[in-house]
């Protein structure tokens, strides 16, 4: 099922969603608040070398794509969307929109519409090989150990990136709430 949020969030269709956004005050503790949801997902890469994987139970040896690796970014971008008062627009643009209000580098709205757009393009294409083998959608679910080396190393080099932008986000919010 595909949901369609233009209606509450174009300003076209009456966006009703980015209108109660831009009427309400954001304070720097709500906005705090939205951050630390959005940071509470984080990439699945390892502290030394590889990938943080499931170790037990059906997905053993697996990582999770889409909270692993789509959601630390959308999220971030939701977070923007809110502290700019505009829920409009895609993942990339809202992260692209936070460079206009020193949110983010445009190094880091890149390297983040970067990741999503690598992780994003993995999980389709690991989607449409198990779709073609067995005519059966799979899960979010890969197995690194599956992936060839470069791929591997892209993606674990995506996640640490995207790691090193929350890192600085949150950094760089703490200084802003009142002591």
């Amino acid at each position: 099922m595909v949901v369609d949020s233009r209606p509450l969030t174009d300003p076209q269709l009456g966006g009703a969603l980015t209108q109660s956004i831009r009427s309400h005050t954001r304070t720097s503790q709500f906005l705090r608040a939205l951050l630390d949801e959005a940071l509470g997902w984080r990439p699945p890469a390892g502290f030394i070398r590889d990938f943080v994987v499931h170790h037990s139970g059906e997905h053993r040896g697996q990582l999770d794509l889409k909270p692993g690796g789509l959601t630390p970014v959308v999220a971030l971008a939701r977070w923007i969307a809110i502290a700019a008062g505009d829920a409009s627009g895609t993942t990339v643009e809202r992260l692209h929109r936070g460079t206009a209000l020193g949110l983010l580098t445009t190094d880091e709205a890149d390297t983040l519409a970067g990741g999503f757009d690598n992780v994003y393009g993995l999980l389709l294409r690991h989607e449409v090989r198990a779709l073609r083998a067995s005519g059966t959608p799979t899960s979010t679910f890969i197995a690194p150990k599956d992936l060839d080396s470069l791929t591997r190393r892209h993606l674990r080099e995506t996640f640490r990136a995207i790691a090193l932008v929350q890192s600085r986000v949150d950094r760089a919010w703490l200084t802003r709430l009142p002591g």
